[in-house]
Protein backbone atom coordinates (compact mmCIF):
# COMPACT_ATOMS: atom_id res chain seq x y z
CA UNK A 1 0.00 0.00 0.00
CA UNK A 2 1.67 3.26 -1.10
CA UNK A 3 0.70 6.05 1.33
CA UNK A 4 1.58 9.99 1.37
CA UNK A 5 1.71 12.02 4.75
CA UNK A 6 -1.08 14.61 4.88
CA UNK A 7 -0.38 18.10 5.09
CA UNK A 8 -0.83 18.85 8.47
CA UNK A 9 1.29 21.33 10.88
CA UNK A 10 0.73 18.78 14.21
CA UNK A 11 1.09 15.33 12.21
CA UNK A 12 4.19 14.17 13.53
CA UNK A 13 2.51 14.08 17.04
CA UNK A 14 0.35 10.90 18.68
CA UNK A 15 -3.15 11.88 19.25
CA UNK A 16 -5.96 9.93 21.41
CA UNK A 17 -9.16 9.68 19.99
CA UNK A 18 -11.68 11.47 22.55
CA UNK A 19 -15.09 11.72 21.04
CA UNK A 20 -16.28 10.95 17.23
CA UNK A 21 -19.40 12.05 15.72
CA UNK A 22 -20.53 10.66 12.42
CA UNK A 23 -23.42 11.01 10.06
CA UNK A 24 -24.21 9.39 6.87
CA UNK A 25 -22.46 12.10 5.54
CA UNK A 26 -19.93 13.18 7.44
CA UNK A 27 -17.06 12.44 10.22
CA UNK A 28 -16.08 14.86 13.14
CA UNK A 29 -13.07 13.61 14.66
CA UNK A 30 -12.11 14.96 18.16
CA UNK A 31 -8.68 13.81 19.63
CA UNK A 32 -5.73 15.25 21.99
CA UNK A 33 -2.06 14.34 22.64
CA UNK A 34 -1.33 12.47 25.77
CA UNK A 35 -1.47 15.55 28.32
CA UNK A 36 -4.41 17.22 26.31
CA UNK A 37 -2.14 20.47 25.76
CA UNK A 38 -2.68 20.30 22.29
CA UNK A 39 -6.65 19.26 20.82
CA UNK A 40 -7.40 19.01 17.53
CA UNK A 41 -10.44 18.47 15.37
CA UNK A 42 -10.86 16.44 11.84
CA UNK A 43 -13.74 17.18 10.04
CA UNK A 44 -14.27 15.20 6.56
CA UNK A 45 -17.63 15.64 4.29
CA UNK A 46 -18.96 13.80 1.46
CA UNK A 47 -18.32 10.43 3.42
CA UNK A 48 -18.81 7.07 1.71
CA UNK A 49 -16.54 4.97 3.99
CA UNK A 50 -15.84 4.88 7.34
CA UNK A 51 -14.22 2.24 9.90
CA UNK A 52 -12.57 2.35 13.52
CA UNK A 53 -10.41 -0.29 14.72
CA UNK A 54 -8.41 -0.88 17.91
CA UNK A 55 -4.91 -0.31 16.59
CA UNK A 56 -4.07 -3.78 18.71
CA UNK A 57 -6.14 -5.26 15.01
CA UNK A 58 -3.85 -3.68 12.54
CA UNK A 59 -0.19 -4.08 14.52
CA UNK A 60 1.27 -5.76 10.92
CA UNK A 61 -0.31 -3.35 8.98
CA UNK A 62 1.22 -0.34 11.28
CA UNK A 63 4.39 -2.01 11.25
CA UNK A 64 4.44 -2.52 7.79
CA UNK A 65 4.16 1.24 7.31
CA UNK A 66 6.26 2.49 9.53
CA UNK A 67 9.06 0.09 8.50
CA UNK A 68 8.67 1.11 4.96
CA UNK A 69 8.05 4.37 5.97
CA UNK A 70 10.92 5.65 3.23
CA UNK A 71 8.83 4.56 0.54
CA UNK A 72 5.74 5.49 1.34
CA UNK A 73 6.59 9.02 2.64
CA UNK A 74 7.04 11.31 -0.21
CA UNK A 75 7.35 14.42 1.42
CA UNK A 76 10.88 13.68 2.43
CA UNK A 77 9.71 14.78 5.67
CA UNK A 78 12.40 12.21 8.29
CA UNK A 79 9.50 12.82 11.58
CA UNK A 80 6.98 9.87 12.07
CA UNK A 81 3.74 10.87 10.73
CA UNK A 82 0.11 9.02 11.57
CA UNK A 83 -2.27 10.96 9.23
CA UNK A 84 -2.14 9.92 5.29
CA UNK A 85 -3.57 9.83 2.20
CA UNK A 86 -3.77 6.25 0.63
CA UNK A 87 -2.52 6.88 -2.90
CA UNK A 88 -2.65 3.56 -4.53
CA UNK A 89 -5.71 1.75 -5.55
CA UNK A 90 -5.42 -1.70 -3.44
CA UNK A 91 -7.80 0.14 -0.45
CA UNK A 92 -10.15 1.50 -2.73
CA UNK A 93 -10.32 -1.53 -5.16
CA UNK A 94 -11.31 -3.51 -2.41
CA UNK A 95 -14.15 -1.71 -1.06
CA UNK A 96 -15.14 -1.48 -4.51
CA UNK A 97 -15.33 -5.34 -4.72
CA UNK A 98 -17.13 -5.48 -1.56
CA UNK A 99 -19.95 -2.82 -2.36
CA UNK A 100 -20.72 -4.52 -6.08
CA UNK A 101 -19.14 -1.69 -7.79
CA UNK A 102 -20.95 1.03 -5.84
CA UNK A 103 -18.84 3.93 -6.71
CA UNK A 104 -16.54 5.31 -8.92
CA UNK A 105 -13.23 5.78 -7.28
CA UNK A 106 -12.06 8.00 -9.37
CA UNK A 107 -14.50 10.60 -7.41
CA UNK A 108 -13.13 9.60 -4.16
CA UNK A 109 -9.80 9.61 -1.94
CA UNK A 110 -8.77 6.66 1.26
CA UNK A 111 -7.17 8.26 3.92
CA UNK A 112 -5.95 6.59 6.95
CA UNK A 113 -5.42 8.17 10.56
CA UNK A 114 -3.22 6.45 12.96
CA UNK A 115 -4.35 7.12 16.73
CA UNK A 116 -2.68 5.76 19.87
CA UNK A 117 -5.59 3.83 20.54
CA UNK A 118 -7.42 3.25 17.40
CA UNK A 119 -6.83 3.70 13.22
CA UNK A 120 -9.71 5.26 11.45
CA UNK A 121 -10.19 4.93 7.42
CA UNK A 122 -12.70 7.16 5.57
CA UNK A 123 -13.06 7.48 2.09
CA UNK A 124 -14.62 10.71 0.71
CA UNK A 125 -14.94 12.97 -2.31
CA UNK A 126 -13.47 15.67 -0.18
CA UNK A 127 -10.21 16.07 1.67
CA UNK A 128 -9.67 16.26 5.57
CA UNK A 129 -10.00 19.54 7.27
CA UNK A 130 -7.64 19.90 10.55
CA UNK A 131 -8.22 22.68 12.75
CA UNK A 132 -5.84 22.94 16.37
CA UNK A 133 -7.53 24.07 19.52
Amino acid sequence: MKIKPLQFSNNNHRFYVDKICVTEQDVNILASDRNYELNIEIFIDNIIHFQITDESYKVKFSEYLFENKEENNSDGNPTANYFFEIIDDSYMDWLKEESFDFFEKKYYKAYIFFFSDSVIDVISSTEPVFYSK
